[in-house]
């Protein structure tokens, strides 16, 4: 019988293949004869198979977006380049917690990490790409189920159990939004591609609830103010190399969503994003700026970050020109990568830290440059590329944004903007202070051993985060 599929179906479900494969074949490998080592290798097989599955995508659409399965999936070059972000920080996770994580209670539960682990990076490319309301809640779903038995698989710690609750509870609330808010749209306007979304702000009070109930739960995942409160409590409880999966593919998918599905100004004008840009920038420096604690400190930076992504936002409802809407979407898409480099080396950083000094907790980390150079040296590289120093990829993210602000004439917020950017750089410095110009604490005798795996792929999204930061157009979005 015919599929009728065509060869845009193919390639486009290549990558999701790979990675549904690798995840049924570890779980077929841990039934027949459990091997802790293949089924690792077997899903970092799966995850760079499906990173090169995305280079013939990425050669498509050089010159226009492809769509694919009738339209429900739709690709261009940022989010190609972000899928391939999620797939590499999905790997990076898997280096990371192979000493610390997996062995938690005998290694019991790698088969369960490595299969979440696929499934969840399956539901951030498909929500990267989705181009249809059921595409778009199936991959928003695929990605948190699996984060919410991840963020809590630390069963001995209560920190964990307690934030995959609190995960899991506001994001089923925030899936019930999206899920009604979706409902809403297609009753009022019969369609559930992204052209809906404009069409339904524009119609009746019908599908302009829906579409704020869509609205609110993409917020709720980017963790945009006032929608971030969970957000501290998550990335501290869950293990650490969960949490830069977080930090990383989980934004990157999510914003991306917000991109394509948010409304423009039929319902949201600039002035509207730019002062939730403003609000979210201002309390998560505010916040960030009293954390003891630098996985709460790193959590509310993000914050702060998505803070600067709205801008962007902003600008993108003042374009008046397809071009500038596409010109806007690469510098998202820059600032998404650059962020996601500096989050990934900071959390993977502050994870082999962790290990020994047993928390994140910033007076046991005092003056640890001395004993531990190399991760110091990658963990204060990554803190200036997100606060924004020159030199790094964070700077240059920030420059396009405002660059892009004032271009569509919202000069002042750029100000506001670049002043509340400015007041992030305390909570940074004093990281570093505490890192490398304090004294140590006694240390006792430990049976720490180095992970030089770990550290030696920490040294790639660090470097990339310095040559990013000098040559931009390495990134060719």
């Amino acid at each position: 019988m015919e599929l009728g599929l065509t060869a845009n179906d193919w390639l486009l479900a290549a990558p999701f293949l790979w990675l549904a494969g690798a995840g049924v074949l570890v779980l077929i490998w841990d039934a027949v004869r459990p091997q802790p080592l293949a089924e690792g290798i077997v899903s970092w097989i799966g995850l760079g198979l499906a990173a090169v599955a995305c280079l013939p995508i990425l050669e498509a659409v050089r010159t226009e977006p492809v769509e694919a399965f009738s339209g429900m999936l739709s690709v261009n070059v940022p989010v190609i380049v972000l899928a391939i972000l999620c797939l590499g920080a999905a790997a990076f996770c898997g280096i990371v917690a192979w000493r610390s994580l997996l062995p938690y209670e005998g290694g019991r539960h790698t088969t369960a990490f490595w299969t979440l682990l696929l499934f969840s990076t399956f539901g951030m490319v498909l929500t990267l790409w989705a181009n249809h309301m059921a595409t778009l809640f199936l991959g928003v779903e695929c990605l948190s189920l699996p984060l919410y038995v991840l963020v809590a698989l630390r069963r001995d710690q209560s920190d964990s159990i307690e934030a995959g609750l609190k995960y899991f509870l506001l994001g089923a609330f925030a899936s019930g939004f999206m899920a009604f808010g979706m409902a809403m749209v297609y009753a009022a306007t019969g369609d559930m591609s992204p052209a809906a979304i404009s069409a339904a702000a524009e119609g009746s009070s019908l599908g302009v609830f829906g579409v704020a109930l869509l609205l609110i739960a993409l917020l709720f995942k980017v963790a945009a103010v006032p929608f971030h409160l969970w957000v501290a409590d998550v990335y501290q409880g869950a293990p650490t190399p969960v949490t830069a999966l977080m930090a990383t593919g989980t934004k990157a998918a999510t914003v991306a969503a917000l991109l394509r599905w948010a409304p423009g100004g039929e319902l949201m004008g600039p002035q509207s994003w730019a002062m939730l840009g403003c609000l979210t920038l201002l309390i998560g420096n505010l916040t960030a700026l009293n954390q003891s604690n630098l996985k709460r400190m790193l959590a509310l930076s993000g914050v702060a970050h998505v803070g600067i992504l709205l801008f962007a936002f902003a600008a993108r409802a003042a374009a008046e020109t397809a071009e500038a809407t596409s010109q806007i979407g690469d510098t998202l898409g820059y600032y998404l990568v650059a962020y996601g480099l500096a989050a990934t080396a900071a959390f993977g950083a502050l994870e082999l830290l962790e290990r020994r000094v047993g928390h994140s907790e910033s007076a046991s980390l005092q003056g640890i440059a001395r004993r531990q150079p190399l991760l110091a040296g990658v963990l204060c590289i990554a803190l200036l590329s997100l606060a924004g120093f020159p030199l790094t990829a964070g700077f240059l993210a920030k420059y396009f944004v405002f660059v892009e602000m004032i271009r569509h004439g919202l000069s002042s917020w750029a100000v506001i903007g670049i002043l509340l950017t400015l007041f992030g750089f305390a909570y940074y410095l004093k990281a570093l202070v505490t890192l490398f110009m304090q004294e140590p604490p006694e240390e006792r005798p430990s049976l720490w051993r180095p992970d030089w795996v770990a550290t030696m792929a920490l040294l790639v999204p660090t470097v990339l985060s310095v040559v990013f930061g000098v040559w931009p157009k390495a990134i060719q979005l």
